[in-house]
């Protein structure tokens, strides 16, 4: 459902750039408040 989709910003936008165009999972912590992932890892989904 498009109307209860989330989007979030990743506070390192440094870590996904080899991701580029690619799926993948971030492992991460959550702040809601400002609707951002600290993120701990980002690996290629499998």
């Amino acid at each position: 459902n498009a109307e209860k989709k989330t989007t979030y910003q990743l506070d390192d936008q440094t870590k996904p750039e080899e991701f580029a165009g690619k799926k993948v999972k971030v492992v991460g912590t959550l702040d809601k408040a400002t609707s951002t992932i600290h993120v701990t890892s980002i690996k290629a989904a499998s």
